[in-house]
């Protein structure tokens, strides 16, 4: 178990929900807003592990991130690992065609995933960012990279363990 934390940058707004959530809840949920009020990008961070279980390497989890339910990549994807102060990073950037409501034709997206591999974590944490507005793919992409470089990983004490 860790505590995510994340300054956000003006243009953010955290909607995480503080309520009781599920496994398949986001850790944290944001989206940024343009100067007009148009959101322009979701953000997503979530965590994947298993107690006692490997975390896989990048070789592994590349086809996972390039793999979406409802969109198909389109161009070759950006693939960088930077060293990021949560850890070890995998950035995934890429475009991709997004099936609309009821399979009815496709609308242009692009994405950046961040795979984190924090140290002395079992848990790979995944930031997603996914925005609609193509021609601001290059402020929205520096945004998303500002704020995984504000992103801290804080271990929590197992329950009944001091």
């Amino acid at each position: 178990m860790f505590d995510c934390s994340v300054e956000f940058p003006p243009g953010w707004i955290d909607e995480t929900d503080e309520g009781p959530g599920t496994d398949d809840d986001p850790i944290i949920e944001a989206r940024y807003y343009s100067e007009t009020g148009r959101c322009l990008a979701k953000l997503e961070i979530d965590s994947y592990g298993e107690e006692g279980v490997l975390r896989p390497g990048p070789d592994v989890v590349l086809p996972l991130v390039l793999d979406w339910s409802n969109a198909e990549i389109t161009g070759e994807p950006e693939v960088t690992h930077p060293e990021l102060p949560g850890g070890p990073t995998m950035r995934v950037q890429a475009t991709m065609r997004v099936r609309r409501m009821f399979g009815l034709g496709r609308k242009r997206a692009a994405f950046v995933k961040y795979v984190v591999y924090p140290p002395d974590m079992e848990n790979l944490v995944v930031v997603t960012v996914v925005w609609h507005a193509i021609a601001r793919t290059e402020e929205i992409v520096r945004l998303a990279d500002e704020v995984v470089q504000a992103m801290s990983f804080t271990p929590l004490a197992a329950e009944g363990s001091e």
